[in-house]
């Protein structure tokens, strides 16, 4: 059971990732600050005590929490008030090892910029987040939530 814990909240922070890559702009980074225009449309206020410089899950210690505690991203898992995981943006999941999962992602879901949520991103993502933690760039890794 621990296991099973251990590798959801794993698979948690790996969906955090795949949620913000749907946000993701061309690279170019903005200037902060607050824009003078309410309609301009190109700014993001928020506000998180103790956050660096980017929003992006993998690059930030304790990102993921934020980032589904205020509601800017979801997770394929979910506890719920007992602590047993449930699912959330994963219908289901199969294991036989414990090294090897099936995640069946529900159909529907859709990124803030209107691109589906498939089961391609998912892996994408949580690809992402394992070689961030092999070439030292990512302060996020599974292994911290491990």
């Amino acid at each position: 059971m621990k296991s099973l814990k251990k590798t959801a909240a794993v698979i948690l922070a790996g969906v955090l990732s795949v949620s913000l890559a749907g946000c993701g702009g061309a690279g170019k980074s903005s200037e902060t600050g607050t824009s003078s225009s309410a309609d301009s449309g190109t700014h993001l206020n928020f506000s998180c005590y103790n956050y660096s410089n980017s929003m992006d899950p993998v690059n930030n210690v304790n990102s993921s929490w934020c980032f589904l505690r205020y509601g800017v991203g979801e997770c394929l898992f979910r506890f719920d008030e007992n602590v047993t995981v449930q699912g959330a943006l994963c219908d289901s999941y199969e294991t036989e090892d414990y090294t090897t999962w099936v995640l069946h992602i529900r159909d529907g879901v859709k990124f803030s910029n209107g691109n589906d949520l498939t089961p391609r991103v998912v892996k994408e993502s949580l690809e992402r987040v394992y070689a961030a933690q092999a070439d030292g760039t990512g302060n996020s890794t599974p292994s911290q939530y491990v």
